[in-house]
């Protein structure tokens, strides 16, 4: 539960015994000066992922402490949360400088304690800015072994803190926290959000019919080096009626790929009446496939012609009621391209194709 202690008005340091009913997690406060009169501090150590509006609380991390010590991500373990006076963050004991020492026993994710760093969001009277980002305080010292130690640092404001590290085990410099896709008049509209990025060049969106062969047909550029939240979006115009499968890499500014494959998408473009006429991949190399959904059933005539109108291309082609695949393996110069199909009523689709 939580633990309430006043201070003296007077420098000097109080312990809070808090914890869990199986381990103890200690906080000792020490103010270098007064905090005030009638000044009091509230303890509680909470289990599990901070959370901010129902989300984990990851803002702000990656981050490089005032030592040089990389903190991808903090403990799951749970954070201690300190309240000053009457929850006030404009009252003196917030404002005043102190040393904090936290025991970090048995924390599931301390492979090494040297790393461990504490910690903070701090707490605000406004409620926009109240807890919403990591930040760091100035590290002093972590003592003890990998399974029983205490980290030191020293600071102003309170707010909830943590047990942050450099996260061995997930390296990943970019952390994808959503990736989703609708289905609207038969293209599909993807999104996707990073809470950090560190060192991101681009994005490359794959893409799959069937979940098994995969091309990248867009690229997208990225922020960089970003400690807030970040959204990005492609529209697939090429998608096509039934199962269309996604999914991301992301590209070092090294070069290095990281695959966030856990993220594969299936968004469902669901028969209709609508013709959907297109082309894969697009941009191609020399060959390439065309997907006809739901066209008019009979014989139709396929056109290829450059920006001039020139003739390129030209065939008759059997279309059944459904899906139609046709390829096209006709060796074709780099350029853009406009591609017709007329169908046996006389209506028509265009679509532009580039051949690089």
């Amino acid at each position: 539960g939580k633990l309430r202690r006043y201070f003296s008005g007077s420098a000097g340091s109080q312990f809070f015994p808090v914890g869990t009913s199986n381990v103890l997690r200690d906080v000792d406060v020490d103010f270098t000066t007064s905090p005030g009169v009638d000044q009091y501090l509230t303890v509680s150590y909470n289990e599990g992922v901070p959370q901010l509006n129902g989300a984990d609380l990851y803002s702000g991390l990656p981050l490089v402490t005032s030592d040089g010590q990389l903190i991808q991500n903090y403990d799951n373990d749970g954070t201690w949360e300190i309240s000053p006076t009457n929850d006030d963050y404009s009252t003196s004991i917030n404002n005043k400088p102190y040393r904090i020492a936290l025991h970090m026993n048995n924390l599931t994710g301390a492979s090494d304690y040297s790393k461990v760093r504490i910690i903070k969001s701090p707490g605000s009277n406004t409620p926009s800015a109240h807890h919403i980002n990591w930040t760091s305080i100035t590290h002093e010292s972590s003592v003890g072994t990998n399974s029983d130690f205490t980290v030191t640092a020293s600071a102003t404001g309170f707010s909830f803190f943590g047990a942050g590290g450099d996260d061995d085990t997930n390296p990943l410099p970019v952390e994808l926290i959503s990736f989703s896709g609708e289905c609207i008049n038969g293209m599909v509209d993807l999104d996707w959000q990073t809470a950090s990025e560190s060192n991101s060049a681009y994005f490359d969106v794959e893409y799959s019919r069937d979940g098994q062969e995969w091309d990248v047909i867009h690229s997208e550029t990225a922020m960089g080096n970003s400690n807030t939240l970040t959204s990005y979006g492609y529209l697939h115009k090429q998608a096509i009626a039934g199962s269309n499968y996604y999914r991301l890499n992301q590209i070092d500014i090294d070069g290095e790929i990281h695959s966030y494959y856990d993220f594969v998408l299936n968004a469902d473009c669901k028969q209709n009446n609508t013709t959907v006429f297109s082309s894969y991949p697009n941009p191609s190399i020399h060959e390439f496939n065309l997907s006809l959904e739901n066209a008019p059933a009979g014989h139709a005539v396929l056109i290829i012609v450059d920006p001039k109108g020139s003739l390129i291309y030209e065939n008759t082609v059997e279309v059944k009621g459904g899906s139609n695949l046709y390829s096209i393996d006709r060796l074709i110069p780099p350029g853009v391209y406009y591609i017709h199909i007329q169908f046996s009523d006389n209506n028509k689709e265009v679509i532009k194709h580039i051949i690089y």
